[in-house]
């Protein structure tokens, strides 16, 4: 019950006010002109508007979360992308990075209601990231996020897992499974 618990919250968090998805049909791998990932499990796609200082803007979901019958060792996997304006971010401004990925990190943590446990900087090939742990549903669950900007497209990807199941070999999967392009 805790763990259905925790995956109905998150996926109202994640998911209010997305439009309607379609189910990707064929193998696990999203595929798109910047990236490629590979979901442990069938997974859905949605969109959503952000309304942002920059204005508003639109984030593609794709997400796979487990049910109670699954024997999987995380609850969420997700990604997240958005385009910026290319005025307001972009991997080169060097002078923007630490203001960009503070505001993303902050806004992760606000809106999850939880605690930053730890975040990491470094690069995906040439580009910035920040890696965070966010402790979640007051202890219930963990959060591993990994943030990357490629010029103006805002990368996300992320896991959600029960506290006792954390870390495990299958966030390390999809993680590295991200394939730039």
């Amino acid at each position: 019950m805790k763990k259905f618990c925790i995956l109905l919250s998150t996926l109202l968090l994640l998911f209010a006010g997305s439009q309607e998805g379609t189910a990707q049909t064929t193998k696990y791998k999203h595929e798109t002109d910047k990236y490629t990932i590979e979901f442990p499990n069938q997974f859905q796609q949605n969109t959503q508007y952000l309304e942002t200082a920059v204005g508003t803007l639109l984030m593609n979901i794709s997400a796979w979360a487990s049910d109670e019958n699954s024997n999987d060792s995380n609850l969420v996997y997700m990604l997240f992308d958005t385009d910026y304006p290319d005025s307001t971010i972009h991997s080169d401004k060097k002078d923007k990075l630490n203001i960009f990925f503070d505001g993303a990190i902050n806004g992760a943590v606000n809106s999850s209601k939880g605690k930053l446990i730890s975040q990491t900087e470094g690069t995906t090939g040439i580009y910035p990231h920040r890696i965070i742990e966010i402790e979640y549903q007051e202890g219930l669950a963990m959060i591993r996020m990994k943030m990357i900007l490629v010029k103006n497209k805002s990368i996300i990807i992320q896991t959600i897992t029960l506290k006792e199941n954390y870390p495990n070999d299958s966030i390390t999967r999809f993680f590295n499974s991200l394939r730039l392009k």
